[in-house]
């Protein structure tokens, strides 16, 4: 069979490319190892402190029956997620092997990519930032809109952050409920909001691609069980898969799972793709008319490096610089948290450059219960018994702020495929970046002891820490000018494969790119669609 349009990859590009390929009318196959959790849906639908109480069966998703919810010093990135969120990688080792002794990132072989694991929180990018990155940013409201519309967000329209974080869209659900902890931080800071706006903060309720009304009859409103981390939790965060729950039922659409795509070669009326079938271990070949890549961006560059033959040609590496700080709200010491609240960001904001000119830093804050004392106390460098009375002591003031920083191609920062197709990487911030970088942190950590939230720390998850990869097929490459994507998102040299992820993107702003990337996707299928008219 010929398909109209096949697309490589599951996750945040992939379903929102397929669904508008298939609402054009087009017959659609998808290509993805396809795995998915076996814990998640066993998860009962109760509030975390009742299944703490009576649930005989907490183990095997709060820690696992291997102990694999036990993270060991030292591991790579990714190994905090909870038992029923580890087979986002698992396997990755064996079907996108890799190499470095800097740069160790998540590598998903999940349905629904990363965006199984993903945290929602949804921001849009400006102008500027738009075309910094090489997006033309004419219609760019609309397509933020259908992608809110897809997925479900809930905002507050009145939060002081949407100035910089969510402009243009318009239909969206009312905001959440944030927990006693974040109502006591927003609470001085509007006392007075001086103390941030002094340093180039801002702070507020953010977006979140997480429901506070229900969606459909699957998808419904969040019960504030705090069960984010394990379970389903009612469909209420948008995930990729639930998307492509729905696409299944359209006979337009054929969903290909435990397949890996080696290569592809575009013909000219078609293009042929290669593919391991790693449940029974033979290879496939799948014909379309126009191939969309959607697999992130590492993995988009390694097959389009492969199929290409450029072997040991390096190409750029994005991937936003990550710190986050424990701290203590002195406020909430000693003092009860109501147990009713979801488990993801519960505030938000920016840290503006220097001259207030567009914005450096992106955070996020987080309360902490439903991932488990045990993870403190193993931190501690204390008996366990005195850890857990310090860590109970702390754990209704303790907020977690994590920032994220733009990042910049640079010649220290690439990516290249050996002859096997094992990807090699490299990521090294330059001095200056460096030096940047560490003067914005401190002046974060200022604004935050303002707040009268104490840190306690700072912890470099590594330089893949963010887990927002982009720009490995970029617009203009500064590496390599033959591997580039062109204006109309077509890889160069090959008209009929479309580059429908983060992968064209010149620079990556600090706010989280996921909502981006779906807006994105809707656009690059609606090139597709153009191209076969």
């Amino acid at each position: 069979m010929i398909y109209d349009a096949l697309v490589v990859g599951s996750g945040i590009s992939g379903a929102m490319a397929a669904k508008a390929l298939i609402d054009a009318g087009l017959h659609v196959a998808m290509l993805d190892p396809g795995r998915d959790s076996l814990l998640r849906d066993r998860i009962p639908d109760k509030p975390f402190a009742e299944l703490r109480r009576t649930d005989a069966g907490q183990r095997s998703y709060l820690i696992g029956d291997q102990l694999e919810g036990i993270p060991a010093a030292g591991v790579k990135v990714g190994a905090q997620l909870t038992p029923p969120r580890q087979h986002i990688s698992k396997g990755s080792d064996e079907l996108l092997p890799s190499r470095s002794a800097t740069f160790f990132p998540l590598l998903p072989v999940s349905l629904g990519g990363l965006g199984a694991g993903w945290g929602a929180a949804c921001f849009t990018f400006d102008e500027t930032e738009l075309r910094r990155m090489g997006l033309d940013a004419v219609g760019f409201d609309a397509a933020y809109q259908r992608a809110a519309d897809i997925a479900g967000i809930s905002a507050d329209a009145d939060s002081p952050v949407n100035e910089s974080l969510w402009q243009g869209v318009q239909r969206h659900q009312p905001p959440l409920r944030i927990d006693t902890n974040a109502e006591m931080i927003l609470a001085r800071h509007l006392d007075e909001p001086a103390r941030l706006a002094s340093r180039g903060m801002t702070l507020g309720r953010i977006p979140m691609a997480i429901l506070s009304e229900d969606l459909s009859a699957t998808r419904r409103a969040n019960p504030y069980f705090d069960t984010d981390f394990y379970g389903s939790v009612r469909q209420s965060i948008y995930r990729p898969a639930y998307l492509l729950e729905e696409l299944c039922q359209s006979k337009r659409f054929t969903l290909l799972t435990g397949r890996m795509v080696v290569r592809f070669d575009d013909r000219g009326t078609e293009v042929v793709v290669h593919a391991r079938n790693f449940v029974d271990d033979t290879e496939e070949t799948h014909v379309c008319r126009k191939l969309v890549l959607c697999a992130g961006a590492l993995n988009t560059a390694r097959m389009a490096l492969y199929s290409l033959g450029l072997i040991g040609v390096k190409t750029p590496i994005l991937c936003n610089p990550y710190t986050y700080m424990p701290t203590v709200n002195l406020a909430m010491l000693g003092r009860p948290a109501r147990d009713d609240r979801h488990s993801m960001a519960q505030l938000g904001g920016v840290l503006r450059h220097d001259d207030g000119d567009g914005v450096y830093g992106c955070y996020q804050m987080y309360s902490y219960r439903s991932l488990l004392l045990f993870k403190l106390i193993k931190e501690m460098p204390l008996p366990p018994a005195l850890g857990l009375l310090v860590a109970r002591t702390l754990q209704t003031a303790l907020a977690i702020f994590g920032i994220f920083f733009e990042d910049r191609q640079a010649e220290t920062k690439f990516m290249e495929i050996d002859e096997s197709a094992v990807a090699h990487f490299e990521y090294r911030q330059t001095a200056e970046e460096i030096v940047r970088q560490r003067r914005q942190e401190a002046r974060f950590a200022s604004g935050l002891r303002s707040l009268h939230c104490l840190p306690i720390g700072k912890v470099d998850p590594g330089k893949a820490g963010s887990i927002h990869y982009a720009g490995t097929i970029p617009f203009e490459n500064p590496l390599d000018k033959r591997f580039h994507t062109e204006s109309d998102f077509t890889l160069a040299g090959n008209r009929n494969v479309f580059v429908g992820d983060g992968s064209p993107w010149n620079f990556l702003p600090a706010k989280g790119l996921s909502f981006t990337l779906m807006a994105n996707a809707l656009q690059v299928a609606d090139r597709v669609v153009r191209s076969m008219q």
